[in-house]
């Protein structure tokens, strides 16, 4: 019979993802600075995004795109950054990073992805039973949407006061917004 020990089976599973993060890295360090770099390197994190260090490699891709000034994609960046860090709880990293995002959104005049990564945070503190969190701050990210006109942002709001509205049993609020958020999306189109 062989016997190991699980926390040396655990320190080797661990050593294999760290060679592997780290060589991902030198293939990018290795790489030109150019949008074909930014790629790779959220390519790569899309790949192995079910481990905590893929989040090294997605700070890569969006530190590259802000060498090339490509705030286009720092900004697709910073919302799965995001969403990352909120698939992990850690609700402090998702709002230091999603107020970059809005930084940055304000500073470009693109706002869509912030309303995503925001709806994203809301929604999960429905989930998590913060109701009045989520619902104040979804009624003010709509009215900050409508300010800006930005289509996304205000469907985000009523979507989460939706979800709100139907995890307190208030199904007829909640069918009222979906109602409205369909009727919204359709005329968008």
């Amino acid at each position: 019979l062989s016997v190991f020990s699980t926390d040396s089976l655990f320190a080797g599973l661990v050593e294999k993802r760290t060679n592997l993060c780290d060589s991902l890295k030198n293939v990018l360090v290795s790489m030109p600075l150019d949008t074909n770099k930014i790629k790779t390197a959220y390519k790569f994190y899309n790949e192995y995004s079910n481990y905590k260090w893929a989040i090294e490699l997605l700070n890569i891709a969006y530190e590259e795109a802000g060498k090339l000034k490509r705030r286009d994609m720092q900004l697709d960046y910073l919302m799965h950054m995001v969403n990352f860090n909120m698939g992990l709880n850690n609700f402090n990293a998702a709002k230091s990073k999603l107020k970059i995002l809005k930084y940055l959104s304000y500073k470009t005049k693109s706002f869509n992805n912030y309303f995503f990564a925001l709806g994203a945070i809301l929604q999960k503190k429905v989930e998590e039973g913060e109701y009045e969190y989520a619902l104040v701050n979804a009624r003010e990210m709509e009215q900050e949407a409508i300010r800006l006109n930005n289509h996304v942002g205000i469907i985000q709001g009523k979507l989460v006061m939706a979800n709100y509205y139907l995890a307190q049993d208030n199904k007829r609020e909640a069918i009222a917004l979906y109602k409205e958020i369909s009727q919204s999306t359709n005329a968008s189109h």
